[in-house]
């Protein structure tokens, strides 16, 4: 993958859930907009060692040049969309997303962590 260096606050599906269905149900959010993050930033290699430990085999990660992956996910997707996302990817990397405490404020309890 281009970037396996690039670094980012993974949200939970559950807690975004669990967000929303707060933010739904209770009064004093509205005009509010909310930035949630998970617990820690990790890099796309990390995540995928943990995706690895999760299903009990290694998985390799190589860092690809974006150009040839751009020309292949663009059969299938815009490739303005792609080149911003990967130029997004590029800036992250050494430079980790920052992590709030939004979601335990919410919620009342931590955000879930990648692995989780």
């Amino acid at each position: 993958m281009p970037y396996a260096e690039a670094a980012f606050s993974v949200v939970h599906e559950r807690d975004v859930a669990e967000v929303a269905a707060r933010i739904l149900t209770r009064g004093g959010h509205a005009g509010q907009t909310y930035d949630l993050t998970g617990p820690e930033p990790l890099t796309q290699a990390q995540q995928v060692r943990v995706l690895g430990q999760t299903l009990g085999r290694p998985l390799v990660v190589e860092d690809l040049d974006p150009e040839p992956v751009i020309e292949q996910m663009s059969q299938f997707m815009d490739r303005d969309l792609l080149v911003a996302h990967f130029a997004l990817m590029a800036r992250a990397v050494g430079r980790p997303t920052p992590v709030n405490d939004a979601i335990e404020q919410i919620t009342g309890h931590r955000a879930r962590t990648y692995a989780q």
